[in-house]
């Protein structure tokens, strides 16, 4: 539904664009032509869970609340075989380049060559288009290099920073599943 304070917003996000000030947050639905989303996600987890009811009751959670079906996840299965399955999931990097080529995906590295990306994924898909297009990022970041996330502001670098950690570094304390984690 078309309001007129929508014109006003499009119009400043248009302006911050054009000062080189907007700064994109890219969510799991900018991947969903490939991976799944988070609640499919813990729902394809939740199949590992031995227990029937137990296995019910996180899917039943997935939908309405996917936080509190991963913290379910994590003290039912380990937080170790948690991100190993996921790692199954979302560690994929073998792409299919004309895949990568269509859809939103493929325009944003035409929209933002420079400066800082935020998303919440785990995967290594915004790495792999952006360096299909030439403009690969010059680091990714997580929440607990806080030190390099700073410096990497600070110089004006081409920076990937993954909200939710980065499964590709292979350590636990990167990757943020868990109510507590956000906090």
């Amino acid at each position: 539904v078309y309001r007129n304070h929508n014109k006003r917003v499009f119009e400043s996000i248009c302006k911050d664009f054009k000062r080189g000030v907007l700064v994109p947050y890219i969510g799991a639905g900018m991947s969903a032509f490939i991976y799944p989303t988070w609640s499919s996600t813990i729902k394809i987890i939740a199949d590992e869970v031995d227990d029937e009811k137990k296995r019910e009751e996180i899917k039943t959670k997935a939908n309405e609340k996917p936080i509190d079906a991963a913290e379910e996840l994590v003290k039912t299965i380990g937080y170790g075989n948690l991100t190993d399955i996921m790692l199954g999931i979302f560690g994929k990097e073998d792409y299919d380049k004309n895949l990568l080529r269509q859809g939103a995906v493929s325009v944003l590295p035409q929209l933002f060559s420079e400066g800082y990306i935020i998303t919440t994924n785990y995967d290594r898909l915004l790495e792999s288009v952006f360096s299909l297009s030439g403009d690969p990022f010059e680091f990714t970041l997580t929440p607990f290099r806080v030190q390099a996330v700073k410096t990497a502001h600070q110089q004006g670098l081409h920076v990937l920073f993954k909200l939710h950690g980065d499964l590709s570094h292979n350590l636990d304390e990167d990757i943020i599943l868990t109510k507590a984690q956000y906090e």
